[in-house]
């Protein structure tokens, strides 16, 4: 996790500013994962950081554009 951190901070994929006060936040999670190799012993391990709720929001678009 502090890795993914790091590399966040590095690339400057984001900066923390103020919440403007008509603005709600979003929630996040860490997705962790552990990556096997062909004999599934352990690889690797992976950590990133997710907005929780998108996937509501992707099925419901999806809902739409069936329904259309």
């Amino acid at each position: 996790m502090q890795e993914e951190i790091s590399m966040i901070e590095k690339n400057c994929i984001w900066e923390l500013v103020d919440r403007p006060p008509d603005k709600n936040i979003i929630g996040v999670k860490w997705v962790f994962r552990t990556k096997l190799n062909a004999y599934h012993t352990i690889n690797k391990h992976k950590a990133r950081l997710v907005v929780k709720g998108m996937l509501r929001f992707i099925v419901l678009i999806i809902l739409i554009h069936l329904l259309l």
